[in-house]
């Protein structure tokens, strides 16, 4: 999936409405409680991003699992079919 630039343009759309989900206060906050920005971004907002980006990812992900199974039928995957082998015993 992170192959796919489409998909990978959605993630990003998908992280960034969870950034501006986030208020400025956050950032005032820890600026008040004297951490530097890279702590901020660390301990106060991605955990608070990741949890608003989290359902629409998982949603993300499930449409394009469907969308895939519908188009690709399992039976035409020639990587996971099996087949016997035509030789018998080792040549001379």
């Amino acid at each position: 999936m992170a192959g796919d630039p489409c998909l990978c343009a959605f993630l990003c759309m998908l992280s960034g409405g969870g950034f501006q989900a986030i208020p400025k206060g956050q950032f005032e906050a820890g600026k008040a409680l004297g951490l530097n920005y890279w702590s901020i971004l660390g301990r106060i907002v991605l955990p608070q991003v990741f949890r608003h980006a989290l359902p629409r990812t998982i949603n993300m992900i499930v449409v394009t699992a469907r969308v895939l199974k519908t188009i690709v039928e399992p039976s035409s995957i020639c990587i996971f079919t099996w087949r016997p082998s035509t030789r018998v015993g080792r040549p001379a």
